[in-house]
């Protein structure tokens, strides 16, 4: 026994790894689980996890610096990009730098834990526009089962609006910690995102760290604008510091906030250069033609320079003479000019979904990144017109990233500071004509449609249409979609195709809608945020079939069905045989794109409903 004792020790010492590797200054020793981790248990399907994360974050009088160090477990082949890392900074007017960058991978070889490090000439520093530089570097020998160690500081003058901490990444994260130090005589709001933080911190006073564990991927999220609204976050705002007469508080008031805009806009107004301009514009018979008027002739004389923001660089006169400027000159012009043709237009601040929600309860103007015209006629159309990004055919459908919760209305009173705008319906119909001639079958499909469900990047109109509806009996063509056109708001488009009879004699006609209707899913048990749609829309689909003598029609048990929620989740699905002729006619109807959170499992049993109704379905059967 005393030998089997041995021995046994000895097979121990030869099939255990050993370590030649040591982790970076700052790390944690690593632990036999990190090591033996193949799998996430909270996410199967993860490629790779961020073991442990630590942020240190010092707040001074000249800014802040934040610490970062991370250590990231290669799961699967899909994951091994993550050894090249870009860190992104804000470089103009040298705001921000990243320093003390250091990264090594560790992977075992031949039984021992071995650490590869990057030496400094492996570091880069790339422009990524002119605004943004990044710190870039590959972590050699990455492969599945390597541990990626990576830290770096962040240096910001920034102290008005931190971004501290974010404890939410792509990848699910077993721990994240975060330690909070100021060392200046400024008071900070802590305004803290997520519902793991808020159910464990919630009413907690003077915290200075935060941990955070199994904490899933942010792709979990759905229906959100921008995950950043809902992701574990924490965020810094200044709202006061201590000056030599007392304290002095940031955080102003939106009346203030607002004169503050408008008298910096109206300096640079030029009443008589605009007056002289519009008068080039005819009248049209109506309000709404002169704004057509108005718009067109707009688009045609001035172009963006491609600056975004709320800020005015030059005067009206400039902007006349030189027929260019950027994002916030260009929708003061016009709505200088809508106004002097006798068209109600107002500005409004907005912050756009990629920017994130405004927070409305701290007044501050860094939260906005556009400026645009709400646009009122007299018979009640409201519109909102972004003067850089006027859409082809029809300013109806602004571009959708401005529809973001809530605009700030500088023109508006007291009471009425904040809007939230309402989008117009994108409607959607469908004709599909089946005939039976020569042993083919022939589809004749005509599309019309409006707003979002157009997209002029997509050149193939045969690709666009079918994006939401799909061919009932699925007829190969190889040609190009025909030629889309637009009329009164809408656009058309006929295609034709054709396919031999398949020789079962058995012809199922799906449901056009529902690998869209499908595409919807509702997995969430506490839902705590907005559901919100990309847009509010309305299918009809009519799917008519001219029978053969020698085919019968077979249907699904109650397949007519309506599907009423509420006012604004409708479904319907129906049929009607006359003589040769079948008609099936699919309508389906989303009447807003914002829920409240309460309304998550109202969504979830309507759409489980609609989705159990669209998979019935109709076919042809030769007799």
């Amino acid at each position: 026994m005393k030998f089997n004792y041995y021995l046994l020790l000895s097979l121990t010492f030869l099939t255990t790894p050993t370590f030649a590797q040591k982790s970076l200054s700052g790390f944690e020793k690593l632990t036999s689980t990190q090591l033996d981790l193949t799998s996430v248990s909270f996410d199967k399907d993860a490629t790779a996890v961020i073991l442990d994360e630590n942020g240190y974050l010092d707040v001074n009088g000249g800014g802040h610096q934040l610490v970062t160090k991370r250590r990231i477990k290669i799961l699967d082949e899909k994951a091994i990009d993550e050894g090249n890392i870009d860190l992104m900074y804000y470089a103009k007017n040298n705001i921000e730098n990243i320093k003390n960058v250091k990264a090594q991978s560790i992977n075992l070889v031949n039984g021992e834990y071995v650490s590869t490090p990057i030496s400094d000439k492996d570091i880069f520093e790339v422009d990524v526009n002119q605004y943004y530089k990044a710190v870039r570097f590959a972590v050699p020998n990455v492969r599945v089962g390597t541990i990626i160690e990576y830290q770096y500081t962040l240096n910001s003058q920034q102290l008005y609006n931190i971004d501290a901490w974010q404890f939410q990444h792509e990848f699910p994260t077993l721990q994240s910690n975060f330690k909070l130090k100021i060392n200046t005589n400024a008071d900070f709001t802590n305004l803290s995102v997520g519902q793991q933080l808020t159910d464990k911190y919630k009413g907690r006073k003077n915290v200075d760290t935060w941990v955070l564990h199994n904490i899933p991927s942010y792709n979990g999220f759905q229906y959100v604008y921008n995950r950043k609204n809902v992701l574990e976050s924490i965020r810094l705002q200044l709202s006061g510091y201590l000056s030599d007469t007392g304290f002095k508080s940031t955080i102003g008031k939106w009346n203030d906030l607002k004169k503050e805009v408008k008298e910096s806009y109206s300096r640079l107004l030029n009443n008589v250069a605009v007056k002289n301009y519009a008068e080039t514009i005819p009248n049209g018979q109506t309000e709404k033609e002169t704004l057509d008027n108005v718009i067109t002739k707009f688009k045609n004389d001035f172009k963006w320079n491609g600056f975004k923001g709320i800020y005015p660089s030059k005067t009206q006169k400039e902007i006349l003479d030189s027929r260019s400027s950027n994002l916030a000159d260009m929708n003061i012009l016009l709505n200088s000019i809508l106004n002097a043709k006798g068209i109600k237009s107002e500005l409004v601040l907005l912050s756009s979904r990629s920017n994130g929600k405004l927070i409305t309860s701290f007044p501050y103007l860094d939260q906005f990144d556009y400026v645009v015209n709400s646009v009122q006629l007299n018979q009640g159309s409201l519109y909102v017109i972004n003067a850089v990004e006027i859409p082809k055919n029809t300013y109806k459908f602004t571009p959708l990233n401005l529809f973001n919760d809530y605009g700030f209305m500088l023109d508006k009173g007291t009471d009425e500071n904040f809007v939230a705008f309402n989008q117009f319906v994108s409607e959607n119909e469908v004709e599909f004509k089946y005939t039976f001639k020569e042993g083919n079958i022939q589809e004749q499909r005509r599309d019309r449609f409006s707003g979002y469900f157009y997209d002029e990047d997509e050149k193939d109109s045969k690709d666009l249409v079918n994006r939401y509806v799909k061919s009932p009996i699925h007829i190969p063509s190889d040609e190009e979609g025909k030629e889309i056109k637009f009329l009164e708001d809408k656009y058309f488009v006929n295609n034709v195709s054709k396919m031999p009879i398949n020789g079962g004699g058995f012809i199922p006609l799906e449901n056009p809608l529902a690998p869209f209707i499908n595409s919807y899913t509702f997995t969430e048990t506490n839902r705590k945020n907005k559901i919100e749609f990309n847009f509010p829309y309305y299918f009809k689909v009519l799917i008519t079939v001219d029978l053969p003598e020698d085919y019968e029609v077979i249907k699904s048990e109650d397949f007519k069905k309506v599907i009423k929620t509420n006012d604004n989740l409708i479904y319907s699905q129906t049929y009607a045989t006359a003589g040769n002729k079948l008609q099936i006619l699919y309508e389906f109807y989303l009447g807003q794109a914002v829920y409240p959170a309460e309304d998550y499992k109202i969504l979830k049993k309507h759409f489980e409903s609609v989705q159990q109704e669209a998979a019935k379905q109709i076919s042809l059967k030769k007799k």
